[in-house]
């Protein structure tokens, strides 16, 4: 998913429309914080912006495994933000 998102930031293409993007903004403030700083050099490098939406299909893979438990359990999360957060 990384992959895509970065291409298509560099080729300017815009992201289906995400529903409810100011009410994912007002209560994931801290998620989209931690995404933006910890891909704040692949915004430098590629001379793009990860816009709130995309930063929301994030959040929406992530929390959807969490839901379902696929391969991303419960107890992994804390190893994701960490992550994260070491990105950045």
């Amino acid at each position: 998913y990384i992959c895509c998102l970065i291409e298509r930031l560099v080729q300017e293409e815009k992201l289906r429309i995400f529903t409810d993007i100011e009410d994912f903004a007002q209560q994931e403030a801290a998620f989209i914080q931690c995404v933006k700083h910890a891909f704040s050099v692949v915004e430098e490098y590629y001379g793009v912006e990860i816009p709130v939406e995309e930063i929301g299909y994030i959040f929406n893979y992530v929390d959807h495994k969490m839901v379902n438990k696929k391969p991303l359990h419960r107890e992994k999360i804390p190893v994701l933000k960490a992550f994260i957060l070491y990105m950045g």
